[in-house]
């Protein structure tokens, strides 16, 4: 598997202007942790193989040692990046409530208005100005408590939003493909067919699709495909395993069916993309 070793800060936090240039093509898991802010542009990313897309004002609160992959991103997409590790998200957090936590990592992904958006941006600018004090005794304990204030305050301004949201009532449609969504990164690797997930549901599989299609703009056959292709693509990366132990951890058949469904989504065979990664 690819591990960054060296996030793209000199330290274990910091903050900084960025691009995710160094997170496109291949899934990587992340030694910290991540709050993006988006700044401009948009971009089609995975988080631990779910398909987000961040535009401008967009937060995403990412934690160590996910597995995120840039897809696509416009030529404009900027963000503002806050980076922490594991030890820094525990000295910040350790008094906040479970509730509270679960809430954020519930809701990674959510847009600010422009005057919320601002006012992140402005904290944000705060915390790179103490990360950059090099020369204070007591950098790491300040930016810890700005990444609490952080943290307490995208929970305030996400929670009263949701709320908003959750009085609206939220369609039949709408439901299935959270239910579909859920279901599929629990058994993807178990099982690829689409009669599986849309019997588990109840409904027919172009039923399913139809939904999908509204909503993602692919089939539901498309987004198993892409959640498995992933994953093979994480498990080459391991050296330790083979494609004939690939393909039994992932219920092909045998390596030949999963070489033909990996060249056939991605161009290469698994072999090539191993040698091509290792180099």
């Amino acid at each position: 598997m690819k591990i960054l070793e060296k996030d793209p800060v000199d330290e274990k936090f910091g903050v900084k202007e960025s691009s995710l240039d160094y997170l496109s093509n291949s899934p990587t898991r992340l030694s910290n942790g991540f709050i993006l802010l988006c700044i401009q542009g948009e971009a089609h990313i995975t988080v631990n193989f779910e398909n987000c897309f961040l535009k401008e004002r967009m937060q995403a609160f990412i934690l160590p040692q996910s597995i995120v992959t840039v897809i696509d991103r416009s030529n404009d997409f900027r963000i503002m990046s806050l980076s922490f590790s594991n030890s820094m998200i525990d000295k910040a957090c350790f008094k906040v409530d479970s509730e509270i936590f679960s809430f954020m990592v519930d809701n990674f992904l959510h847009r600010f208005p422009p005057d919320i958006f601002q006012q992140k941006m402005d904290l944000l600018n705060v915390m790179r100005m103490a990360y950059e004090d090099k020369t204070n005794r007591f950098r790491k304990k300040i930016f810890a408590n700005y990444l609490q204030n952080y943290f307490l305050d995208s929970f305030d301004k996400i929670y009263h939003d949701i709320g908003k949201q959750k009085s609206k009532k939220i369609s039949r449609r709408e439901d299935l493909f959270r239910k579909f969504i859920s279901f599929a990164h629990q058994n993807y690797t178990r099982t690829r067919k689409v009669e599986f997930y849309a019997g588990n549901l109840n409904i027919s599989p172009r039923y399913l699709s139809a939904i999908t299609q509204s909503v993602c703009r692919i089939s539901a056959k498309h987004f198993i495909d892409n959640l498995i292709l992933q994953e093979i693509k994480l498990l080459l990366q391991d050296s330790e395993l083979s494609i004939q132990e690939i393909a039994d951890k992932l219920n092909f058949p045998d390596q030949s069916h999963l070489g033909r469904f990996f060249k056939n989504k991605s161009g290469i065979s698994p072999s090539e993309y191993r040698r091509s990664f290792h180099r």
